[in-house]
């Protein structure tokens, strides 16, 4: 019995340190900090791991000047920077004329239209081909959607194309191998938008760079 009562307080006393130790900072992974797996060196104490950093984007201009144009007619369009909370891209957008909304995923929407979006996610850990083959499947219940085609304008990725009768579609998605994660750029509009926002969009779609995320500090 005494046995018992003994191994239960080591217990206690183990799990309270156990717990002390993760909340008091000297633990690597604590809030605010991001632990790369593969920066890990075995040989080393938790509190001398290196810390990832964010990528820093200040390096971007906050504004960039974006030649496009529109019904035949050369523009420069003035675009702000824009990325998202862990800063693993940047993207120039058109604030006259279009929004963002943050959350898992990046919505671009025109403000005239909400049916005029491009939207950015990420899927980690596949290819662009094998997103494409399931993103493909499920696009085919509301487009007919043509096979995808490795592209170089408006940016390098692997494209997928669709239409509806009342929709068009443009899917680019291109891997990051510094994270080992695909982005998926996803533009919908109605017909009849080609000729004043889809230059627009594509001239976004141009400025967006992905940031490596495997800087330490």
């Amino acid at each position: 019995m005494r046995k018992s009562i003994g191994y239960a307080a080591i217990l206690g006393i183990a799990m309270i340190a156990l717990i002390y130790f993760l909340s008091s900072g000297l633990f690597p992974g604590k809030e605010g900090d991001l632990v790369d797996e593969q920066q890990i060196d075995e040989n080393l104490e938790p509190t001398e791991q290196p810390i990832a950093s964010l990528p820093e984007v200040s390096n971007h201009p906050e504004t960039k000047e974006i030649a496009l144009e529109i019904e035949g007619v050369q523009q420069t369009v003035e675009m702000t920077r824009f990325s998202d909370e862990l800063n693993t891209y940047v993207i120039y957008v058109d604030e006259s004329l279009f929004t963002v909304e943050d959350g898992l995923s990046q919505t671009i929407t025109a403000k005239e239209s909400p049916l005029i979006t491009l939207t950015i996610e990420s899927v980690p850990d596949q290819t662009p081909q094998q997103v494409a083959r399931t993103r493909a499947e499920q696009y085919r219940q509301d487009f007919s959607v043509k096979a995808p085609v490795e592209v170089t304008d408006p940016l390098g990725a692997l494209h997928l194309e669709g239409s509806s009768e009342t929709e068009e579609l443009d899917v680019y998605l291109l891997m990051n191998p510094m994270q080992d994660v695909t982005f998926l750029l996803t533009l919908r509009y109605p017909e009849g938008a080609e000729e004043n926002y889809a230059p627009r969009l594509q001239a976004m779609i141009s400025s967006f760079q992905m940031e490596d995320m495997r800087e330490t500090e």
